[in-house]
């Protein structure tokens, strides 16, 4: 598996506890208990987690991007585009999640030079298409992901033990990598 992920940044966190310092009418340094209490409680319990956002930088195979768009509310991306940066360079077996038949490979990598030789617009629009129609699922993509801690703490729970492995990971990079960053969670919940 040739994924990759990795947190940028966490933030929002004292926005976070002024809110739900509103919420019950007191200091915002006294609510790292409360998190804490609330954590463990179901999505109408824990809204103050929308307000904690995290960004991560993450290459998965098209196949998971797929899936992972169901997760719509509370997450924005920005992505590697496939239209400009697929025909820059030759695909090699590093830009899938595993290795392809050189054959395969070979027949992506004409597409690419065809492309790059054609000049009429109607003729590189059709190889274009042709090519990215060719794509396996296990093409990598990269994208930069904000998205809030609720949402990351549902996909936790609905994806931890999913068949696929790039789930199983993320979700582990979740509890491993993430969590450890706010101190009011305990991972073993």
């Amino acid at each position: 598996m040739r994924v990759k992920l990795k947190l940028v940044s966490t933030s929002e966190l004292e926005s976070a506890m002024v809110g739900l310092s509103l919420s019950r009418n007191r200091d915002p340094s006294e609510m790292p208990n409360v998190f804490k209490k609330l954590w463990v409680k179901a999505d109408q319990h824990n809204k103050y987690l929308r307000m904690i956002d995290v960004t991560l930088d993450m290459t998965f195979p098209r196949y998971f991007w797929q899936q992972f768009d169901t997760y719509k509310i509370g997450v924005n991306c920005q992505s590697e585009s496939t239209m400009y940066t697929l025909t820059k360079k030759p695909l090699t077996q590093l830009n899938f999640c595993r290795n392809l038949p050189e054959e395969y490979l070979e027949y992506l990598n004409d597409l690419i030079i065809r492309f790059n030789k054609e000049t009429p617009t109607c003729l590189k629009s059709a190889i274009c298409m042709n090519l990215k129609n060719s794509l396996p699922e296990g093409f990598l993509q990269r994208r930069i992901v904000k998205v809030n801690l609720q949402t990351l703490k549902r996909i936790y729970f609905q994806r931890s033990k999913h068949k696929l492995l790039e789930w199983v990971y993320f979700c582990d990079f979740i509890k491993n990598e993430v969590y450890k960053n706010f101190e009011w969670i305990d991972s073993n919940d």
